[in-house]
């Protein structure tokens, strides 16, 4: 019974965590949300995070340790129970840790199963109109922490011939700031040069600096197809865009099968207020169906 009352605990609070988690509550101006460097990275979310981000990243790690903790109970109890020979004391026990394996794993593939049925943002963590931490405008001769040894492993990974050369914003030796120019930073462990909202009417270098995120640099690097990507921490965007903040990029041709093929890849949601992954005019306007598009915005 006590076994029971806390499964149903688990249970409950689990729900709550996703759901609370992915409401409102967190929907604050980027600009001001701090941005923490994690002490101990958790593995396979490294980087520098705001706290939604921070939460996502153990929500997500959760779902991962629940499915890895029944596998390996499941394979404990069934060695118990093929080795119990006979033994009633024994292969009950066996019997129990599988039983409590199975209810663990259930409970969490059916807490997920609900919250997704109610709403399939939640299940993503997707903070609505929740800025990526850094300042939208990088201050000149800032720094932000090198990337992480997984972003500079996908960084490696990325074919040149996906990464546009060109750039309207020059950095301080003149030469542009292009998504070329921002990946072989990430390969030599080095933040990336970040540019500013108005940075192609004004001769001012940029300055900025940003660390890359390490899902979106594993994403380009996966994604297959004839596409360029256009624009990554360099051009003009609004000033508190995800670019300069090292979580987004541009891509071309605009489609929706690419757009879905970088959501499966673990970019936002296509969102219709635009603060997820969404295809746009030359004006900024979302286009749902990519029809009229310049381009696919891919937000992290």
């Amino acid at each position: 019974m006590k076994s029971s009352r806390l499964y149903v605990i688990a249970f409950a609070i689990g729900i709550a965590v996703v759901v609370f988690g992915g409401q409102d509550a967190f929907a604050i101006d980027a600009a001001s949300m701090p941005q923490y460097q994690q002490l101990e990275n958790i593995p396979g979310y490294e980087g520098n995070k705001t706290f939604p981000e921070y939460v996502s990243s153990v929500y997500q790690l959760a779902l991962w340790i629940i499915g890895i903790s029944a596998m390996f109970m499941l394979t404990v109890g069934g060695f118990m129970y093929l080795t119990s020979a006979g033994n009633t004391s024994s292969a009950s026990t066996a019997k129990g840790v599988i039983k409590d394996a199975l209810i663990g794993l259930t409970l969490g593939l059916a807490a997920w199963l609900i919250v997704n049925t109610i709403n399939p943002d939640l299940t993503t963590l997707n903070f609505s109109g929740v800025g990526t931490g850094t300042s939208s405008t990088p201050v000149n001769g800032g720094t932000a922490p090198v990337p992480s040894a997984s972003a500079q492993q996908a960084a490696s990974q990325i074919a040149d011939g996906k990464l546009a050369n060109g750039g309207d914003c020059k950095d301080t030796n003149g030469a542009a700031v292009s998504p070329q120019s921002n990946i072989n930073e990430a390969k030599q462990g080095q933040s990336m040069t970040a540019c500013f909202s108005g940075c192609n009417a004004t001769s001012a270098a940029c300055t900025g600096k940003v660390t890359p995120s390490a899902a979106m640099l594993s994403a380009i690097s996966s994604v297959n197809g004839n596409y360029q990507i256009t624009s990554i921490a360099g051009g003009s965007h609004a000033a508190n865009s995800a670019h300069y903040s090292g979580n987004a990029f541009d891509v071309t041709p605009p489609s929706v099968a690419l757009r879905d093929q970088f959501i499966l890849k673990g970019a936002l949601p296509n969102n219709p207020n635009g603060s997820g992954t969404f295809c746009e005019d030359v004006n900024g306007n979302y286009k749902a169906d990519c029809v009229g598009a310049d381009h696919i915005h891919v937000r992290f």
